[in-house]
């Protein structure tokens, strides 16, 4: 779910200045961090959309001059931008009606704008709009990431049953291809039910009582050919000698399995990458620290979300494929153990992944 400490970008569309004053007003008073864009007429509105910038709410006075409040929301929701709540005037049921049918996510009276009303319908708006792109997202993902591999598989079988002298060096190399794109279909296809089984909370934990750092090395282990091919070294570090913890063993590999895959994918020959275990009192933190490309702080907040019209720029540095789902599925997996996970990355210098889990 989407989280108010984050900062959001808000745009207002009204041609009113005095009650953007008072919605800006109102929005100061509630514990949400954005920042907010004006539009007053359609060549303003224009202006902000042609720009690319991004809007995770769109607040869309009915009677702004031009278009109109209700054409600006098709358009709006036709790109799916970014979900938009109408401000209506006192009594208009019809027009908050139409809105909603229109595809507005929720309105909000002018004479009802309070800081109550703003925290409340910015908060369900959000969540909702998540919920919504990740379910659209799912077939998105599945129809574009599905589609190639299947062509693939099926262009070398139309050979194989046209061609009866394929010498056998040649079958074993189309065969070998076959069975690579079948393994990653599979792993897509697991993926996806995986991350729609937690989302719908039915995968439960199976903790056990196990060493963490023992838990690190082993992952590591795994690890350690695929890092050797492209001259990266694994480095582990902790003050401590053992860390007891009670965690799903099974779940968690597939966090510890992503991050050190990924900054393997994304980092430089003869780079290191540091799995790093700390404790205080309150929390044992787990950090995986690469040398590599580092990411963009305007893309840093959608490393999670399953669903982002906001594209991570970074490439494979060895041509690796990524879809993105892993670190969806890993947050979701971290969250399951009473966790946090986040990311620090300093562009062009190398990123860190952070998971913070509870010592009690």
């Amino acid at each position: 779910m989407s989280e108010l400490n984050n900062k959001i970008n808000i745009l207002i569309c009204d041609d009113d200045f005095a009650d953007i004053r008072i919605f800006k007003t109102y929005l100061k008073s509630t514990n949400i961090n954005c920042s907010v864009a004006e539009a007053v007429d359609d060549k303003s509105i224009e202006l902000l959309l042609a720009n690319k910038n991004h809007y995770d709410v769109i607040f869309m006075d009915y009677n702004i001059p031009g278009k109109g409040g209700m054409e600006w929301l098709k358009f709006i929701n036709q790109k799916n931008i970014a979900p938009v709540i109408i401000l209506t005037g006192r009594g208009d049921e019809v027009v908050a009606a139409e809105a909603i049918k229109n595809g507005a996510f929720d309105y909000i009276p002018k004479d009802m704008l309070s800081k109550y009303e703003l925290n409340k319908t910015i908060n369900n708006c959000l969540e909702r709009w998540e919920i919504k792109n990740e379910r659209d997202s799912m077939i998105g993902i599945a129809a574009h990431e599905i589609r190639n591999p299947l062509a693939t598989i099926s262009g070398y079988l139309e050979i194989l049953e046209m061609f009866d002298d394929i010498e056998p060096e040649k079958q074993l190399e189309i065969h070998a291809i076959i069975k690579e794109r079948t393994a990653h279909l599979q792993t897509l296809i697991n993926n996806l039910l995986d991350y729609t089984r937690i989302e719908q909370g039915k995968i439960s934990l199976k903790k056990t009582n196990y060493d963490l750092i023992l838990f690190l090395k082993e992952q590591m282990s795994n690890q350690k050919i695929k890092a050797e091919l492209k001259k990266i070294n694994l480095v582990f570090s902790s003050d401590l000698e053992k860390c007891e913890y009670l965690f799903d063993k099974n779940r968690f590999e597939e966090v510890t399995t992503n991050l050190i895959d990924n900054a393997i994918k994304y980092s430089p020959a003869n780079s290191s990458i540091f799995i790093i275990l700390t404790k205080d009192e309150k929390f044992i933190n787990i950090e995986i620290k690469d040398e590599g490309q580092g990411i963009k702080e305007a893309e840093l907040k959608f490393l999670f979300k399953l669903f982002s019209n906001v594209k991570i720029s970074n490439k494979p540095t060895g041509g690796e494929t990524s879809n993105g789902i892993g670190l969806a599925i890993s947050k979701k997996v971290v969250q399951m153990h009473d966790g946090k996970i986040s990311v620090k990355s300093e562009y062009g210098k190398g990123t860190s992944f952070i998971i913070e889990l509870p010592v009690s």
